[in-house]
């Protein structure tokens, strides 16, 4: 009987880590055949981990970038929003004042009133708009509305002018309480701060200024500043001809005040423009870096098929020389 030499102990081990060695090979190249990528990424880059290393910081700096412009994007669209829901009745209301005519109708002034003091209420609360818990027409202290109440600001204007019997000297007053730089509307309307002069970071080599707009902007002051004329002569002593002579005043007002509002909705739709063109470099210019970085770490799929038949061909081997060597000692053995 032949005893198991240190030569076939040898052969053994030596068979095992051949076998290890082929297994491990073939597990690599089966996930790089099935992702399209190199199992061992460091091996795969041979010596280009720094240009790598460059791709993967420009893309993580772009989606970055990309997060920052779809906020900036989002408080756009709702600062836009806001702007519309303001203009929306601007002209037809301007229309229904003018309307009034000199007869002094007196149903028509009691409607132009009541509409001036919804739209008046209304405009107010869309002023105070918000998104992301931050309100839109703020300025910098965006935690906090932008307005007091309609109620509020209306009650205001009503004991300012009350007393007086002229319509001019009731135009000139609401006008004198609403436009007047740190006046009564800076005091006891305006609850907000300075418009934002923050540059927005969009890339790595410019910015952009967000549009200086808040409640306290002259043109969406005019709008208010016409809804009250109206909505405060219910308390007034002025007749019905006085009535509807400040009525027919604000309506002319609202046209201006409507090019106004569409002036500043086209200076933040040129923002948005700006941030878009901004969305799309980024978005195209990672595309390319995926392309780029793919290129170092794709494995070619003819290849890798290639050395993975060969790689089963090799552990075959290593099975079919294990078996005959392990029969021969077998053989020996039983001798």
């Amino acid at each position: 009987m032949t005893g198991i030499t240190l030569g076939d102990m040898a052969k053994g081990f030596h068979s095992q880590r051949a076998a290890g060695a082929a297994k491990l090979r073939i597990s690599q190249l089966s996930t790089a055949l099935s992702t399209g990528k190199a199992a061992d990424t460091n091996a795969a880059l041979r010596g280009s981990y720094v240009r790598f290393a460059e791709l993967h910081h420009q893309h993580q700096l772009n989606t970055a970038f990309l997060k920052n412009g779809t906020r900036i994007a989002t408080d756009l669209s709702a600062m836009q929003a806001v702007l519309q829901k303001v203009a929306q009745p601007v002209k037809q209301l301007a229309v229904d004042f003018l309307q009034v005519g000199t007869e002094a109708d007196s149903g028509k002034i009691q409607r132009s009133i009541s509409e001036a003091r919804t739209m008046f209420t209304q405009t107010v609360a869309d002023l105070n708009g918000s998104a992301g818990g931050r309100t839109l027409l703020a300025g910098v202290d965006d935690d906090q509305p932008a307005l007091t109440s309609g109620a509020a600001i209306l009650a205001r204007v009503q004991t300012h002018v009350s007393g007086l019997t002229v319509a001019s000297d009731i135009i000139s007053a609401v006008e004198d309480w609403f436009m007047a730089p740190g006046g009564e509307y800076d005091q006891h309307a305006y609850l907000g701060g300075a418009a934002s002069t923050e540059r927005l970071a969009i890339n790595q080599s410019s910015g952009i200024f967000g549009p200086e707009i808040t409640a306290a902007t002259p043109d969406i002051r005019k709008v208010l500043a016409q809804y009250a004329k109206v909505a405060v002569l219910s308390d007034t002593p002025l007749n019905e001809t006085g009535k509807a002579a400040v009525i027919r005043a604000a309506g002319q007002e609202l046209f201006g005040a409507d090019y106004g509002l569409i002036n500043l909705s086209a200076s933040v739709g040129q923002i948005q423009e700006s941030v878009e063109a901004n969305r799309v470099h980024l978005v195209s210019n990672n595309a390319a870096i995926d392309i780029a970085r793919n290129s170092l770490t794709d494995v070619d799929q003819f290849e890798t098929a290639t050395s993975l038949q060969n790689a089963i061909s090799q552990l075959d081997a290593i099975y079919t020389l294990t078996a005959r060597s392990a029969g021969l000692s077998l053989v020996g053995y039983m001798r």
